[in-house]
């Protein structure tokens, strides 16, 4: 018998938005000041994907595994969220995470 996931709330969100505001990009799920490809748990990165920002604040635990499926289930079809990320503007990660934050805090 599987563990239920945790339940993702608003907060947990927020804490991703915060690593995501701080320093996003692409194509990678985190970079070094100096632009090179990282791990999330990489102390010097300072640039993540939305992916590699749900890592930094969570690692890879059940509840970064519950974020990151909830986000996945709320970006259109079929983009992944590499793809998503990817395609998006800062601005347009930043928004879509307040999309999803609001969602939560209204129920």
């Amino acid at each position: 018998m599987g563990m239920a996931q945790p339940t993702v709330t608003a907060g947990m969100l927020a804490d991703v938005r915060k690593v995501v505001a701080a320093g996003w990009t692409t194509k990678a799920y985190a970079r070094t000041p100096d632009g090179l490809a990282a791990h999330p748990a990489t102390p010097e990165a300072n640039q993540f994907c939305l992916v590699g920002a749900v890592r930094r604040a969570f690692g890879w635990t059940p509840t970064g595994n519950a974020v990151a499926d909830f986000l996945y289930e709320a970006v259109p079809k079929p983009q992944s969220l590499h793809d998503f990320n990817d395609a998006s503007t800062h601005e347009g990660v930043l928004q879509f995470l307040d999309q999803q934050i609001a969602k939560l805090e209204m129920t």
